[in-house]
C-alpha cells in the first residue's frame, strides 16, 4: 500500500535511506544534504510536493517524493527501497504514483540526480525512459561522491 508520508514516519524513513546508504560504505548526513527528512511535511507537503512510503506488513520498505517547481518541471527525490523487496515491482507502482501525480500537476519534465554508485536503480529509470545526462561532483554529505543526471519528457506517455 502506497500512502502520503507525515513527520512521524521520518524516524522509519531515515533508518531505511541509512541502511541503502551503508550498502555502499555511505551513511546518512542530517547535519547536511538529507536534513530534509526531518520535517517531511514542511520540506516536500508545504512545498507544492509529495513523498510517499509504500507500506508491506506494517513496516515502511519503500520511499519516493517529488516537488514541483512550477514550471511544468518536477524533481524526482528519495527513490528507496530495502534490500529484501528489490525487483517486487514495488518501484514501479511508486514510479506509477508519480507519474499520477505529475499528470495531475501539469508537469511535463520529471527529473533527478542519481549517486552514480546506485547502478541498479540507473536500469531501472532507463528501463523506464529516463535519459541519463551529465555529472557532478558533490559535497554535501558524510563524504564526498558523484551523481548521475536523468530527465524524462514527456513524463507520461502511452508506455508508463
Amino acid at each position: 500500500m502506497i500512502r502520503l508520508a507525515s513527520n512521524k514516519d521520518s524516524a522509519e524513513i531515515i533508518a531505511i535511506i541509512d541502511e541503502v546508504f551503508r550498502e555502499y560504505g555511505d551513511r546518512i548526513f542530517l547535519e547536511g544534504v538529507d536534513k530534509d527528512l526531518l520535517d517531511i511535511e514542511r520540506n516536500y507537503l508545504q512545498k507544492n510536493g509529495a513523498f510517499w512510503v509504500y507500506i508491506s506488513h506494517g513496516k515502511i520498505v519503500g520511499t519516493v517524493a517529488v516537488v514541483n517547481d512550477e514550471n511544468h518541471c518536477a524533481e524526482l527525490k528519495r527513490v528507496y527501497l530495502k534490500k529484501n523487496v528489490r525487483g517486487s515491482g514495488i518501484a514501479d507502482k511508486m514510479l506509477k504514483t508519480v507519474y499520477e501525480w505529475c499528470r495531475n500537476q501539469g508537469v511535463t519534465k520529471l527529473y533527478f540526480w542519481s549517486d552514480i554508485r546506485f547502478t541498479r536503480g540507473h536500469q531501472f529509470y532507463e528501463k523506464h525512459g529516463f535519459k541519463k545526462g551529465d555529472i557532478r561532483s558533490m559535497n554535501d554529505g558524510y563524504a564526498p561522491y558523484k551523481e548521475y543526471y536523468f530527465e524524462k519528457t514527456p513524463v507520461v506517455s502511452e508506455k508508463n
